[in-house]
């Protein structure tokens, strides 16, 4: 049975404290990710923020640099139902509500009027070759209304250049009401010469004409065709159009050859704005490159066909383009706004409506490459706040036969367009390869169109061939604690929104050894659930683990989609840590020195001992039942595994079997047998590590002797063996040969029990070791340190003398293997002559032992002094180092001798414990050579004495 020795009430205490808090059992745990990860000690291949993902890398998808996308601005194209050869020039009205166009057809030699709604023909004007109805090449036509006798009559005023004319034509009966110009081109009375625009004004018999042959502007006078009003001498250069501000007596310029538009003022004949350069074309914003028409616009400012440059544009005073249509006008010839801000124009021959209206572009397909995981849609557009605006939807597939039914999409269920760039995108799409996006470009005024000019996906994927890991911190208690029983591990991870492709990704999560970072056991995450749970308290690997990791890798068979983690837990039942302690026990579990074993074995040897542990360690029973351990001679080197077993019996770990120890004297030992091979006076020690806390170590070592047979003899006092006794005879013992009882380099000891048959009467004797010539404790002889008087007389137990009678026979209790107990006869007769011992070692002689000293194996040094000139006092010890340096003197009254002192000639006394391996300032010295001098006084002559010998000390 196990027990245990305590000098200190304090101690006593504590260590029965350790075991109550031990068996009180409190829950600690460890986590990260709420909210950030912080706790990672290593990782590679991911990300870490508020989840840890694998390490996205970042795409983008664009348009080319030529992408444009505005709206047409084509809102109505001439009717082929109508026939039309070639148009010169577009006016417009409005009749009972409905439009009606005024369209000049040059080439087809005719004006109509048609109302664009039905489509149909109101009205035309032409005639046949030879008649005055026949136009030659009309350029323009004006509908206008005039007073005649109190009613309203409309008029028509065409510019017919074909026949450098000017005719006013009645639109209900189609005559020919007046005429300026004749067939005949020249420049004198009633005279032009390709005349391309004419402008009445209404109930004032007044006309301008616009005589590009004759570079001129003039203002004839219907009744008699007189000139009242002309301009352009040496200004104009092959003018093309004119208008006329009544308001301002302006005429307005279009000159076509000089690349500019002007206004003269009609009285003083100036030039009040000009836009263009004389004579310079120019496409830029300064400039004009043959202009073919210009028009006042009710907020002053003027509306100029910029021909050359295929751009219809919207110029102020000031001489700033304020606005241009967007799109290229090809072969530009006419242009007039509309009340509603859309423009009639005619443009490649053929009159169009043109104003902006709200539209959408389908993208071609778009192919990434890859499955991606959408981030962000861009766009680039040129808006105007509050009247246009850009909106998007996406459609996304994997192959291309669904991208063609796959729906349009927003980035919610509740928004079906894009609003506004750097959107998220619709998680719908992630995992898609294909895409298109339908742009929608509104305007609420025909007048602008918003311009597209690139659109933006943003996305990530990651690699499908890397695999992400991280590795956490040590997961471990507080050094007071132990853990003894890991309970669970939680973690929460984010699965993909589309729960099709959950299957795509893979997580696990690994409990890994803190020291060798082996992985303990590893666990899948969940593709259906985010909520993960593991009990970990029945993984046999883990219930001695008191420090681990948690190593997570990620991985994705689809590159549009990774595993994310949240958050991750483990917790665990802990209880105070008490410290360790092992033993070497015998089979009664009472702790041992020494073993004895025998160069072979056979059941049921007397005296050879097994090799038995007991562990005791209130740590380990929390975590488990069993444990091996090694025992190793330190000589032979042989190891052998030892299983323990917790038996509540003996409170703590006992050898479930007892070892057995082999000696042998030359050679290796056998290994991987059951058997601990040793050398003679071999130690065994073994080392425990407490499972469940590296810092928690302990050892213990024990001495193996060989097994010998000792000679028992009793002697007389001269020494000699003696078989026979008579009364007042002295009776010593002494052993040879008891080499396994010779423990240690100092005079080890044993004990005997000397008995009489009849009348029974036992006495115990010491014995004590004698040293071999150098006076070293070596030799297995021991002799009693007195001698037991033989008396025939009453005598008590243990009282000093061995009471007997004649006849009687003495002999020896001795509790080993011996060859033979001896047996003393006794007699009537005179007491055997005693001699003394003949000492030779000097007039000072001293032995140290041991000698080197383990200091943390030997707990006793001593010193034996002899002289055999007389009787020796001992006056002090010094120590030197081995320079030569003394650093302690110990003085003779502080040596403690005992067993004769003074020291009789011939005779021993001894001192234990003599040096604390402190030097003269009290610090304690290394482990080194020193030399030690013993200095002393013979009294009977007053002589000083004194040796030197060398001490090995080792820490």
């Amino acid at each position: 049975m196990k027990k245990y020795f305590y000098l200190s009430i304090v101690i006593i205490v504590l260590l029965n404290f350790y075991p109550l808090l031990s068996q009180t059992s409190q829950s600690n745990q460890w986590s990260d990710g709420t909210p950030t990860f912080t706790r990672i000690e290593s990782f590679n291949n991911v990300k870490i923020d508020s989840v840890i993902s694998l390490q996205p890398l970042f795409g983008s998808s664009s348009e080319p640099d030529s992408f444009q996308f505005i709206l047409s601005g084509l809102d109505w194209s001439w009717p082929s139902s109508i026939p039309l050869v070639a148009a010169e020039d577009i006016d417009y009205r409005q009749f009972l509500g409905s439009p009606l166009y005024l369209v000049t057809d040059g080439a087809g030699r005719r004006v109509m009027e048609v109302d664009p709604t039905t489509p149909s023909l109101i009205w035309e004007f032409f005639g046949n070759p030879g008649t005055p109805q026949y136009l030659g090449n009309p350029v323009d036509a004006v509908s206008y209304l005039e007073n005649e006798t109190g009613e309203s009559v409309r008029k028509i005023l065409i510019t017919d250049r074909g026949r450098h004319r000017v005719i006013k034509v009645v639109q209900q009966n189609k005559a020919i009401q007046w005429q300026y110009g004749s067939d005949v081109e020249g420049n004198g009375f009633n005279q032009l010469s390709n005349p391309t625009d004419a402008v009445p004004i209404p109930d004032s018999g007044k006309v301008f004409i616009c005589d590009r042959g004759n570079n001129r502007i003039i203002l004839v006078r219907e009744a008699d065709k007189t000139i009242l009003w002309n301009w352009g001498l040496g200004e104009l250069n092959s003018p093309v159009d004119i208008e006329y501000n009544a308001s301002t007596d302006e005429v307005l310029i279009t000159d076509q050859s000089n690349h500019r538009v002007i206004k003269v003022n009609i009285q003083s004949n100036a030039i009040t704005w000009q836009f263009g350069i004389k004579g310079q074309p120019d496409s830029l914003n300064n400039g004009l490159n043959f202009p073919s028409d210009a028009d006042f616009l009710p907020n002053g400012n003027i509306l100029i066909c910029d021909a050359g440059n295929n751009r219809l544009i919207e110029v102020n005073s000031t001489g700033q383009i304020v606005w241009d249509f967007g799109k290229r006008i090809e072969g530009l010839k006419d242009a007039d706004r509309l009340p509603d801000n859309r423009h009639l124009v005619v443009s490649g021959n053929l009159p169009k409506r043109m104003g902006y209206i709200t539209n959408t572009f389908t993208s071609a397909v778009k192919d990434i490459g890859r499955r991606v995981s959408f981030d962000s849609l861009f766009w680039i557009a040129d808006t105007i706040a509050a009247i246009t605006s850009v909106k998007i939807q996406l459609r996304s597939e994997n192959t291309l036969g669904d991208l063609e039914s796959a729906p349009w999409r927003g980035p919610t269920e509740s928004q079906a367009f894009y609003l506004h760039p750097g959107t998220p995108i619709n998680p719908d799409h992630d995992g898609h390869r294909f895409y298109q996006f339908k742009a929608t470009l509104e305007t609420n005024n025909p007048l602008y169109t918003p311009k597209l000019t690139n659109v933006i996906l943003k996305y990530n994927y990651y690699n499908t061939r890397t695999t992400g890991r991280i590795v956490t911190q040590t997961i471990s208690d507080s050094i007071n604690y132990i853990i003894t029983r890991w309970k669970s591990l939680k973690y929460n991870t984010v699965l993909p929104e589309n729960t099709a492709l959950r299957s795509d990704v893979e997580m696990k999560v690994s409990l890994l050894d803190d020291a060798t970072l082996q992985s303990i056991r590893g666990f899948s995450a969940s593709q259906l659930d985010t909520t993960n749970e593991v009990a970990l308290s029945n993984i046999e690997e883990l219930k001695t683990k008191q420090a681990i990791k948690l190593e997570v890798t990620f991985k994705t068979n689809n590159s549009s989609v990774s595993p994310k983690l949240n958050n991750i837990n483990i917790d665990w039942d802990r209880t105070f840590s008490t410290p360790s302690s092992i033993q070497f026990v015998g089979q009664d579990l009472e702790p041992v020195t020494r073993y004895r074993f025998s160069t072979s074995y056979q059941p049921g040897q007397p005296y050879i001992d097994r090799i038995w542990l007991l562990l005791d360690d209130l740590n380990l029973e929390q975590v488990q039942n069993n444990i091996q351990l090694k025992i190793h001679a330190l000589k032979s080197l042989d190891t052998v595994a030892v299983n323990l077993r917790f038996q509540s019996a003996a409170n703590g770990f006992v050898s479930q079997s007892g070892t057995i120890g082999i000696i042998f004297e030359t050679g290796f030992p056998n290994t991987g047998n059951s058997f601990l091979e040793v050398f003679d006076r071999d130690t065994i020690v073994v080392t425990y590590v407490d499972p469940t806390n590296p810092n928690d170590v302990s050892s213990d070592s024990v001495l193996v002797v060989q097994n010998t047979f000792g000679k028992i003899q009793f002697e007389n006092a001269a020494g000699v063996q003696i078989d026979t006794v008579a009364a007042k005879d002295t009776v010593f013992v002494r052993i040879i040969e008891e080499r396994d009882r010779s423990l240690t380099l100092t005079q080890d000891s044993i004990s005997v029990i000397v008995y009489n048959n009849q009348p029974y009467d036992e006495e115990l004797l010491i014995m004590v070791e004698l040293p071999d010539s150098n006076g070293i404790f070596n030799t297995g002889d021991f002799l009693s340190t007195h001698g037991l008087p033989v008396e025939f007389r009453s005598s008590t137990i243990g009282d000093g003398t061995i009471q007997t009678t004649s006849t009687s026979i003495i002999s020896v209790k001795y509790d080993d293997s011996i060859q033979q107990l001896p047996l003393l006869h006794v007699y009537s007769g005179a007491p055997a002559p005693d001699t003394s011992w003949n000492f030779t070692g000097g007039p000072l002689d001293f032995d140290l032992a041991p000698n080197p000293y383990y200091a943390n194996r030997h707990n006793l040094l001593r010193i034996r002094a002899s002289s055999t000139i007389g009787s020796l006092y001992v006056n002090k010890i010094e120590i030197f180092t081995l320079a030569g340096e003394k650093i302690r003197d110990i003085q003779g009254d502080r040596l403690d001798f005992y067993y004769n002192y003074p020291i009789p000639i011939n005779q021993y006394s001894f001192v234990d414990n003599w040096w604390d391996f402190a030097n003269s300032n009290g610090n304690q010295v290394s482990s080194g050579t020193y030399f030690i001098k013993v200095i002393g006084r013979i009294s009977e002559t007053n002589t000083a004495v004194s040796k030197i010998k060398k001490f090995v000390l080792i820490r």
